[in-house]
Order: structure tokens, then sequence, then C-alpha cells
């Protein structure tokens, strides 16, 4: 059986284009740089605030604005991460939920199961906080670990501070920790 191809005059003009189109002289390639993606917080100034005696402040990663480590003896060690969201920042049962996954711990089920576990703290210019006291196994190291958080929305953002680590020494920083977030004086809120 043989079989046999015929291109149509069209078909043929259009390989004919195609060709001639590749010889020419005046085509030329741009490369542009690719631009990081603008971050909520990139533009907004951290607080001012009072940093207990022995912490380390660290770099910041792309979503934190400030990032501190407490070493102890040993190698245990805990961390505080402050991060600013616009509007609720994804709501504060979400981000709960978020922490207590980075524990190992179950997610709650609803906001009145949040507001049992996790009351809020009235602030005293107005408004209120919550604050979370968690203990669980770290997901990332296996270890015991406790994690205490604020959320605290502020003029439509949502600031979030969250002490991290060996249990004991998050115990031991619980206080510390109240006065750093207490200390804050936050830009364009009056």
């Amino acid at each position: 059986m043989v079989l046999r191809h015929a291109l149509s005059p069209i078909g043929l003009l259009f390989c004919v284009g195609l060709l001639s189109g590749c010889k020419r002289e005046d085509s030329q390639v741009y490369y542009a740089p690719r631009e990081k993606p603008p971050t909520e917080t990139a533009a907004l100034p951290a607080p001012l605030w009072t940093v207990p005696s022995g912490w380390q402040e660290m770099p910041a990663s792309e979503f934190l604005l400030a990032k501190f480590l407490i070493q102890g003896g040993g190698d245990a060690r805990a961390e505080v991460n402050v991060s600013l969201l616009a509007g609720e920042g994804g709501g504060v049962l979400a981000n709960v939920n978020r922490w207590r996954g980075q524990l190992g711990l179950d997610p709650l089920k609803n906001e009145m199961e949040l507001a049992h576990l996790n009351p809020t703290v009235d602030l005293p210019g107005g408004g209120q906080m919550t604050l979370v006291d968690f203990t669980g196994t770290d997901a990332k190291t296996g270890k015991p670990a406790r994690l205490i958080g604020v959320i605290l929305p502020l003029a439509g953002q949502t600031w979030f501070y969250k002490l991290m680590g060996d249990e004991q020494i998050v115990g031991q920083q619980k206080e510390a920790f109240t006065k750093f977030i207490q200390s804050a004086k936050y830009p364009n809120v009056r």
C-alpha cells in the first residue's frame, strides 16, 4: 500500500512563509529581570519596642517584620516572630489552628471552642487581643515545645506575635514576651 501526501496550496504558502520568517535578521530577544512580588509588610515600618535582654535579633524572613532567638542551655532555644497582615489576616481561628498544627495539635472546630480555650484580653487603649498558650510536639524537630501567641487587630491590620520553642525557655520568657508586646509603639496609630 502506498500513501501519498499532498500539500494544498494554502499549506505550501504557510510553510514558505514560516521558513522565510526564520531568516529575518531584525528579530531581537529581550530579557527583563524578574521582580520579586511586593509583600504587604515590605514598606511597613516596624513598631518601636523594648527588646528584652538575652534576645538576639535575627534576620527576618519575607513574611516577618522581626525575629529574635532566645538561646538556653545546650541546644534548648526559643524564637520570637512578629508579623503583620492587612485586615483580619485570615481570621483568628485560622491562625490559631495554623499555630496548633505547628505543635501537632488538632484544629479547633469553631469560634465557640476558640473562645472557651483562648480568652481575649482587653487592651488599655481599647480593643482586644487573643492570647494562646499551647504545649505539644514541634512539627519540625519532633521535640516537646510550647507556643505562646498573641493576635492583635489594630487600625485595619493584624499583628501576630509568637514565642515558640523549648517548654522551659518559653515558660521563663512569658513575662518578658508580654512586656515586649506591651512596649510596642505602632507607626501610624494614634
